[in-house]
């Protein structure tokens, strides 16, 4: 937005030659920031959010490796959604080698959540989030989220107090996921204490 008129007040003279040059490469330019914010904005898009002990974690699709991506045991871990994000859910592997080469990779920096090998359908693991799952007013007690809580329980009717919830980490804040007591699916999200 300041690019392109910045570049046309500096170079804009009436009855200049070239004029209309100048005024191209300056649309270019803009065409090229556009595309190249856009292309930003595509990586940076929500990917996955990764059930991950006791957790959601939200994973955009700039953090994904495509040799991650590729290395994944079931077929839809293995492209980024552009859509919107798929639910998934990350297992420490049984095998003493496995497991050590998933916590190496998460000391390397590439946790759980980033490892699509290491993922199963969410469907599959909807016990084990039910099982970890709290009721939204044991978490009204985290200070990272208590406030949102607080203020919806304000506005919902007295058995919001009892629905499974569980926070999910994003890079910018913490949200509540609150759960359908049956499928374990997201129902709404509250917005938390940024990061």
């Amino acid at each position: 937005m300041t690019l392109g008129p910045l570049l046309t007040l500096v170079v804009f003279k009436a009855g200049k030659p070239g004029m209309k040059f100048d005024l191209a490469v300056i649309a270019l330019v803009q065409l090229a920031a556009l595309a190249y914010g856009g292309y930003v904005v595509f990586l940076a898009r929500p990917a996955f959010i990764v059930f991950v002990k006791d957790r959601f974690e939200l994973v955009a699709a700039a953090d994904l490796a495509p040799e991650d991506l590729a290395a994944a045991k079931y077929p839809q871990f293995r492209r980024a959604p552009i859509t919107g994000p798929k639910l998934a859910a990350a297992d420490l592997p049984a095998d003493p080698q496995e497991r050590t080469k998933a916590i190496e990779a998460a000391l390397a920096g590439r946790d759980l959540q980033q490892q699509p090998r290491l993922w199963v359908p969410y469907e599959e693991r909807r016990a084990q989030v039910l099982a970890r799952a709290q009721p939204l007013e044991r978490l009204r007690k985290d200070p990272d989220v208590g406030s949102a809580i607080a203020e919806y329980l304000a506005g919902a009717g007295g058995g919001a107090s009892q629905i499974p919830s569980l926070l999910l980490r994003t890079r910018f804040a913490w949200l509540v996921v609150l759960l359908d007591p049956k499928t374990a699916l997201p129902m709404k999200m509250l917005l938390g204490r940024k990061i």
